[in-house]
């Protein structure tokens, strides 16, 4: 009965004893100033304020690209130098060969049926 019972308290002690180191090691790890050497944060914040302004170019140039893209899909231009394999052959108007609108269906439904 009296080693189960010293058994205890040591484990217990063991216990607290670490309880304590990691306590210590905790605040004197919060204590350490962190201080940035002279200097460092004007560095720092000019850094920063490059890849900012660089982002922002990126950033335009794609909105130009972007609009640029969407105006050529948009608004097509008639002569296509070197772009996308197109056939001008037929105007939007005329109905692709194969094709059927609804309107030429029997039961008028609303589909196209390609062949």
């Amino acid at each position: 009965m009296k080693r189960k019972w010293l058994l205890a308290l040591f484990v217990g002690g063991v216990f607290i004893a670490a309880l304590m180191s990691l306590h210590r090691m905790l605040e004197q790890g919060a204590e350490l100033p962190q201080e940035a050497p002279a200097g460092q944060g004007d560095q720092d914040l000019s850094r920063l304020a490059q890849k900012i302004d660089r982002l922002e170019r990126l950033l335009s140039d794609n909105n130009r690209l972007v609009a640029t893209l969407r105006d050529s899909l948009l608004h097509p231009k008639e002569d296509n130098r070197g772009g996308a394999n197109v056939s001008s052959a037929h105007s939007p108007a005329d109905p692709l060969p194969g094709c059927r609108l609804a309107d030429e269906t029997k039961g008028g439904a609303d589909e196209v049926q390609c062949v």
